[in-house]
């Protein structure tokens, strides 16, 4: 019967006007194969992200078997067989419209050959849907389970489609991928994990100001309704004990190994034995929490996964924001300046610090620097002491801009820099004024904006130029910083706001500046300005993230660097001393190639170095240095 009835599905001319003897018990087989897949929970799960017009589409084919009761088997033939015709012209392209390509041109003929994988057209989807998964999985994915930055907002969205795949594939017995291509899912499971701010959001998504902590619980409830029920039944199909040990010790009662262990019972329909819990509960070893991908230009510095270590989300690419047409063609509104692209997110404590674009303009002799290419990656460290990120964007004038991240574990310190530099000799364009350090000197102009997170207060000082962020208490605060400060040292500043003054009106040697606060779109935004004479600059901002030592005695200094026997220009070198209490932490940028150089009795040859002063033994400790 199966294949006479085949036939005449595929063959729409054998009708002749006639029902068909065999269509009413053929209908009846599929509308119970249908109750077997679970359909229902199917159908729940396209609620998890109701982005598009997938959802609608994949909600009347599940439809398609309880037609077989209302329609006659011509009209429901050719129902069936028009949704193949228009899911084969779907011209959508995996680069441009990943979510809408996995949804319509894998997801939906997936679900069409589960039902009906007897029928050759349903052979015909369940190919064509493992081709586009696996073409989505390798294509979308920087090979370790990471969207490009351009698409890190789809992440969710595609996880979910992935997972229902999954979930409907499962009750079908059915994979929508070779075994070889599942490790991308997981590791997309994974990473949403390491985006993910405690209150289940998204890092980067829009942000609920904290008013108090009864209306903070519940824009927690609202924030992402689907978020922890889409993860657990991902995890549900996650072999790798180490993702669960992460979700468990990120959200402790989310992702307890019973209810895990409960909805992988019901997606099997299989009852797991009491040994299998057990072995999932015991302790394992999980992966590093912190992350780079040059390919999809973004990264995490981590400390760990625990939501009260600091988690700095790096993305150095226009991000592009969900839609009804699944993203918006144009990037997120920003100001002009030299460069708006590089977004940046700091969490801390289990509340998100800042978050948005760090927005830099420069000017050299009156004249804005433009960017003349894309961020690259230039260097990446993983040390113990701490996490280093550098990245680089060529810009006119002959010259190009480096920023610089370093997260330090035991000190709780986090540095982000600007640097100005001359253009290497290799990439100088002829025919333009500036040419790199054997150039005349030239005035710089430097100004960077943070935007911060809304509720985070900024106190400044009369006398000095450091500032104080101030974190509101919270109900979902994880640590101690909640309702304590963070304080922000400009470190190439003077410590003394008198003293900046003077230097504007010192030697060319000398760098003036301010770091300062505004208020823009109901949230302050961090303002640092820096001005010097000379061939290259650099702008660092250093953040105690340790609570504790707000009240602690501090200061810093621009050091002295010796080269070839002489005092090096700070258009060379740079260096600085931070003291708070009795911790000592000293930081050094050359701003040409690396040499023999000097700094606080210590020798080095290094592009970038940090570490602990031991003013008991007078010894240097690296936390981290690059060559």
């Amino acid at each position: 019967m199966m294949k006479h009835w085949e036939e005449l599905l595929v063959e729409r001319h054998q009708f002749h006007g006639t029902e068909d003897a065999n269509w009413p018990a053929w209908g009846k087989q599929v509308r119970k194969r249908a109750q077997n897949l679970d359909l229902e929970r199917y159908c729940g799960a396209l609620q998890w992200y109701d982005t598009s017009v997938a959802p609608l589409t994949m909600t009347e084919t599940v439809l398609l078997p309880e037609l077989t009761e209302s329609q006659t088997s011509r009209e429901w033939a050719e129902n069936l067989l028009a949704k193949e015709k228009w899911i084969n012209e779907q011209q959508l392209s995996v680069e441009h419209q990943p979510l809408l390509h996995q949804q319509l041109c894998a997801e939906m003929p997936w679900l069409i050959g589960c039902m009906f994988p007897d029928l050759t057209v349903g052979q015909r989807m369940l190919q064509l849907a493992r081709d586009n998964f696996r073409l989505g999985l390798s294509e979308i994915l920087d090979g370790s389970g990471l969207p490009h930055a351009s698409d890190v907002m789809l992440l969710r969205p595609l996880v979910a489609c992935w997972t229902r795949a999954l979930m409907i594939g499962k009750r079908a017995k059915l994979r929508p991928w070779p075994n070889d291509d599942h490790n991308h899912f997981e590791w997309a499971a994974l990473h949403t994990l390491r985006l993910m701010r405690q209150d289940g959001s998204s890092v980067f998504d829009d942000i609920v100001p904290t008013k108090t902590s009864q209306q903070s619980a519940k824009s927690t409830a609202s924030k992402e309704p689907f978020a922890f029920e889409m993860l657990q039944h991902a995890l549900a199909f996650d072999t790798d004990e180490a993702d669960h040990a992460v979700a468990r010790t990120l959200f402790p009662r989310r992702f307890a190994v019973d209810k895990i262990v409960k909805i992988r019972s019901a997606l099997t329909q299989k009852a797991l034995k009491a040994s299998t819990v057990e072995k999932a509960a015991k302790p394992i070893a999980v992966p590093d929490a912190t992350y780079f991908s040059e390919w999809a230009q973004m990264a995490v510095l981590r400390s760990g996964w625990d939501f009260r270590e600091p988690s700095l989300t790096v993305a150095f690419a226009p991000i592009f924001r969900l839609a009804e047409s699944e993203r918006s063609q144009d990037e997120v509104p920003l100001g002009g300046g030299t460069d708006q692209s590089v977004a940046v997110e700091l969490n801390l404590a289990g509340q998100t610090i800042w978050s948005g674009h760090w927005n830099v303009a420069a000017r050299i002799d009156g004249r804005t620097l433009l960017p003349t290419d894309t961020w690259s990656t230039t260097c990446e460290a993983v040390e113990e002491g701490g996490y280093y990120l550098e990245i680089e964007l060529p810009l006119t004038e002959n010259l190009r801009l480096q920023r610089h991240f370093l997260l330090c574990h035991k000190e709780k310190l986090l540095l982000m820099a600007d640097a100005v530099l001359p253009q290497y000799e290799d990439n100088i364009e002829e025919g333009v004024e500036h040419l790199g350090f054997n150039d005349a000197q030239y005035a710089i102009e430097y100004e960077s904006q943070l935007p911060l997170a809304p509720g985070i207060g900024v106190k400044s000082s009369t006398e000095m130029t450091e500032l104080l962020l101030t974190v509101p208490k919270s109900g979902n605060a994880a640590g101690s910083n909640a309702g304590k400060n963070i304080r922000v040292f400009p470190l190439a500043l003077s410590e003394w706001k008198a003293a900046c003054v003077s230097d504007a009106e010192k030697a060319a040697d000398f760098v003036s500046g301010d770091l300062s606060f505004a208020e823009k779109d109901d949230r302050q935004r961090l303002i640092l300005r820096q001005n010097a004479f000379g061939r290259a600059l650099f702008a660092p901002m250093l953040f105690d993230l340790d609570a504790k030592r707000v009240k602690q005695p501090y200061t810093w200094r621009q050091l002295t660097v010796g080269e070839n026997l002489e005092q090096a220009a700070r258009d060379r070198a740079v260096a600085f001393r931070l003291q708070i209490d009795k911790m000592h932490v000293l930081l050094y940028r050359t701003m040409t190639s690396a040499m023999n150089r000097t700094f606080f009795g210590h020798n080095l040859v290094s592009d970038f170095f940090s570490g602990r002063f031991d003013a008991t033994t007078g010894k240097v400790s690296t936390l981290v240095e690059t060559e």
